[in-house]
């Protein structure tokens, strides 16, 4: 049972490349409600973006400077090291229930081609439980432990 109803705000900034316009974001805010699998939460997820520096590339590259989830009124923590790799960040997913475990997870996607990944962030009430990072033809995910399901 999944249960999201999501409002998308978000902050744009523009980039000229190549007289191309590109679109690239600074912040991402996604509020909704989500299944506990007892009753419905309120969040609010945001995800703020830095400029990469990338070498001789006139295009503007994101990566992701913070994240911070705001669960039923209690603020869940993002570490640093659950994000700072995470280069040629896109935009986040509303945040979905697992039927099994009834954690709670979004996902981030990135990069570009062989490059490409998705991560998958899962929290429950206590907060960050794991990262699971899929990159572009492996089919088992990397790991990041945070708390105890």
């Amino acid at each position: 049972m999944n249960s999201c109803k999501s409002k998308f705000i978000a902050l744009f900034a523009f980039a000229s490349t190549f007289h191309v316009q590109a679109q690239v974001l600074d912040r991402v805010s996604i509020e909704g409600e989500v299944s506990n699998k007892r009753e419905l939460q309120l969040y609010s997820l945001d995800v703020v973006y830095k400029p990469m520096k990338t070498k001789g590339a006139e295009i503007r590259w994101r990566q992701i400077k913070s994240i911070s989830l705001i669960l039923s009124g209690k603020k869940i923590e993002f570490p640093k090291t659950a994000f700072e790799d995470l280069t040629f960040a896109h935009e986040p997913t509303p945040l979905k229930t697992d039927a099994v475990t009834g954690n709670r997870h979004f996902e981030v996607g990135g990069g570009d081609g062989e490059l490409s990944y998705r991560v998958v962030f899962y929290v429950n009430d206590e907060g960050l439980v794991r990262r699971e990072l899929f990159r572009h033809m492996v089919k088992k995910p990397e790991v990041l432990r945070f708390h105890t399901e």
